[in-house]
């Protein structure tokens, strides 16, 4: 199965799933975040957009970096997923524009 890891909000009870931790070529790096839309995990330039918009909702609020192993509790947490955060992101720019 392995170990997967999150970014979570601890006030409002929301995470971001980064996948298992890969040991490629002599780097440590996560899986990405993975994009119902595609069927697969991403690991390009969606990723860092997506972080971008669910840290500057999040702004101000506790954050944690953790494993599943780590946080029993994150049954409870809901996962906003890579799909919903580019839409939001398009949705802010569209708007600004």
């Amino acid at each position: 199965m392995g170990t997967y890891y999150y970014l979570s909000c601890q006030q409002c009870g929301q995470y971001v799933h980064f996948g298992k931790m890969l040991h490629t070529q002599g780097r440590t790096t996560l899986q990405g975040m993975y994009s119902e839309t595609t069927q697969a995990w991403v690991q390009d330039e969606r990723v860092w957009e997506a972080l971008q918009v669910f840290l500057v909702d999040h702004c101000s609020h506790p954050l944690r970096f953790e494993s599943d192993e780590d946080n029993s509790a994150l049954d409870e947490y809901v996962e906003v997923e890579l799909d919903v955060l580019l839409h939001k992101r398009e949705r802010v720019r569209l708007e600004s524009a």
